[in-house]
């Protein structure tokens, strides 16, 4: 394969690709209450409580998608346009694909 061409990287969209994110982390925590039942020498649920916190944390997934494209950035520079590997035909194409790697006419 031959890379022709050229090519730039779309700073927008990798800044939104590694940011930006409309996951909400959630936690549950659910707490139930048991009693004893003196007649029957049973257990018996008496109440149950569940709580649910949602939080816009996402730092974990925005560093490796921020790794990631680092990655293959630094791959890109690396690239002999009449040589290329598997791989990087497989990342010039994931960033196209994402919009973060765009053709331009010169």
């Amino acid at each position: 394969m031959v890379i022709n061409g050229n090519y730039i990287l779309d700073i927008d969209n990798i800044i939104k690709f590694c940011f930006e994110s409309d996951n909400k982390v959630g936690d549950s925590e659910i707490t139930e209450v048991y009693m004893v039942d003196e007649d029957e020498k049973k257990l018996s649920l008496s109440s149950k409580q569940l709580r649910e916190v949602k939080s816009g944390d996402v730092t974990t997934k925005q560093t490796m998608k921020y790794d990631l494209i680092k990655t293959f950035i630094a791959d890109l520079v690396g690239i002999d346009s009449n040589d290329v590997t598997f791989g990087d035909a497989v990342i010039v194409n994931t960033m196209i694909n994402e919009g973060l790697l765009k053709e331009i006419n010169e």
